[in-house]
C-alpha cells in the first residue's frame, strides 16, 4: 500500500485501520465467549445430572441443617457472583462421589466452601473427594466477607 499523500487519503487509511481493529476485537470477544461456554459445560459435567436437591444454575438453595451465619454468607457469595455475571450453582452433588459443595462458579471452575461450624482442616479433608479440575476457596462465615477473595 502506498503512503497516503493528502488529508483525504489519511482519513481513509485510519478508517480502514480502525475497522480492522474492531474486527479483531470482535473475533477475540467471540472466541472468549465460546471458551466461557465451553468451560461451563465442562465443569457442569462433573455434577450429578439427576441432582435430587434440585440445584441448578441461577437457583439459591437454603439448607436448614446449616447455621444461619453459614447460609447468610453462602447467600452473600452467591449474590455477588451472580451480580458479576458468573454462572453459579448452589449445593450441587458431584458425579460418582456423592459429595456436596456449597457453591460452584461454573464460569471459572472455582468451588467456594463456606466454613461455619467446621474447621479449615475438616474442610480440607472433605474437598479431597472433589473433582480435581476445580480450584477450592474457603470463606469463613464468622469473619467479614472480603470481596477480593471471590473475584
Amino acid at each position: 500500500m502506498a503512503m497516503p499523500k493528502n488529508e483525504e487519503e489519511w482519513k481513509e487509511f485510519w478508517k480502514k485501520k480502525y475497522a480492522k481493529q474492531l474486527e479483531y476485537a470482535k473475533r477475540r470477544q467471540n472466541r472468549d465467549a465460546a471458551k466461557h461456554q465451553e468451560s461451563s459445560r465442562y465443569y457442569l459435567n462433573t455434577i450429578r445430572f439427576s441432582n435430587r436437591s434440585g440445584s441448578h444454575v441461577g437457583c439459591f438453595r437454603y439448607w436448614k441443617g446449616n447455621t444461619p451465619e453459614h447460609e447468610f454468607t453462602k447467600f452473600l457469595v452467591y449474590s455477588i457472583l451472580v451480580e458479576e455475571g458468573y454462572e453459579v450453582i448452589v449445593e450441587p452433588i458431584f458425579e460418582g462421589t456423592n459429595r456436596r459443595a456449597d457453591l460452584i462458579d461454573l464460569s471459572r471452575g472455582i468451588i467456594f466452601e463456606v466454613l461455619g461450624s467446621e474447621t479449615l482442616e475438616e474442610a480440607k479433608e472433605k474437598v479431597k473427594n472433589y473433582p480435581p479440575c476445580f480450584e477450592v476457596r474457603f470463606i469463613d462465615a464468622n469473619k467479614p466477607l472480603n470481596i477480593s477473595d471471590l473475584l
